[in-house]
């Protein structure tokens, strides 16, 4: 769900480590489930990727790789 919402909002793990003040690397073992996100981090993240409904989904209870792929989906309709 990490790497979809980086790649959903067009950025690349140098930019986003960038925007976190963390390492390419970092940002990496993160989408790979190598190092534990916490959850200021999560936040950062979410909001520099303008994923904002996946981290509401989270807090919901409700799966966030989920909503992101019918947002995608329904973003594809519209050609967005």
């Amino acid at each position: 769900m990490l790497r979809q919402a980086r790649k959903r909002a067009g950025m690349s793990q140098e930019k986003l480590a960038e925007l976190l003040s963390r390492s390419r690397s970092c940002i990496s073992k993160f989408e790979n489930d190598q190092k534990m996100l916490d959850v200021p981090t999560y936040v950062r993240w979410m909001e520099a990727t303008n994923a904002k409904e996946a981290m509401i989904a989270t807090l919901c209870g409700i799966d966030p790789l989920a909503v992101t792929q019918q947002i995608t989906a329904i973003m594809a309709l519209f050609g967005g």
